[in-house]
């Protein structure tokens, strides 16, 4: 599906592919859809995204987001974040505690205070 934005660096218009799209999130009035390499403000609001992404294999995983599942790669059980990358280090967002279930079979979950428990000698 087609989706009218503008580039949030340059205030170009265009039309990116919802393929390309990782997740879509509210800060403050406005909301904000993330592909790896940019950000965008869509035409619409995400309240009006969410009942057609869906039908794409988005998820809302907290009040504030719309996640595609299929580009997330792992979910950070210490932070309650996913993310996009394997390393922890690039794009992520939130999942709340009653929306974990919708992940936990879609995706690999990493628990980083474990690994730091047996790095230190403590047990879990």
């Amino acid at each position: 599906m087609d989706i009218l934005v503008v580039k949030i660096k340059s205030g170009i218009a265009g039309v990116i592919d919802s393929r390309d799209v990782i997740f879509l999130q509210t800060e403050g009035e406005h909301t904000v859809l993330h592909t790896k390499e940019d950000e965008y403000r869509p035409a619409v609001a995400l309240r009006d995204f969410a009942e057609i992404l869906v039908l794409e294999g988005f998820e809302q995983l907290s009040k504030s987001n719309l996640v595609n599942l299929e580009k997330a790669e792992v979910y950070d059980k210490l932070t309650r974040k996913i993310f996009f990358d394997k390393h922890l280090k690039g794009k992520h967002t939130s999942v709340s505690r009653r929306n974990i279930e919708k992940i936990k079979d879609e995706i690999p979950f990493e628990d980083r205070e474990r690994q730091k428990k047996k790095r230190h000698g403590t047990t879990v």
